[in-house]
């Protein structure tokens, strides 16, 4: 969920993660950038690190709809980068 001022939520899509927070900014025209991060957690429920998300986001023409690339970098506990990836995702404006 993207708030006026420039905040954003992502509600967990499983157990063993916090909900996602994080920015947004307007880069210009109809495209924008996102930095987000939530901590991960095991089946224990002891910190196990955190997963950092970049997106740079396409609005279509309307403003109903978006495409976005991303970039993943996963941390372990002491704060070593342990694993990164990519990702192309869309979505459609819910009301």
């Amino acid at each position: 969920m993207f708030a006026d001022g420039g905040t954003l939520t992502e509600i967990a899509d499983r157990a063993n993660r916090s909900t996602g927070l994080g920015t947004w900014s307007h880069l210009g025209g109809s495209s924008y950038t996102t930095f987000e991060k939530w901590f991960e957690y095991t089946a224990a429920s002891t910190f196990n690190g955190t997963t950092v998300i970049t997106r740079e986001i396409e609005l279509s023409k309307d403003a109903d709809e978006y495409t976005a690339t991303a970039s993943t970098q996963v941390y372990n506990a002491m704060g070593q980068l342990i694993n990164t990836g990519c990702a192309t995702s869309t979505a459609t404006r819910f009301e």
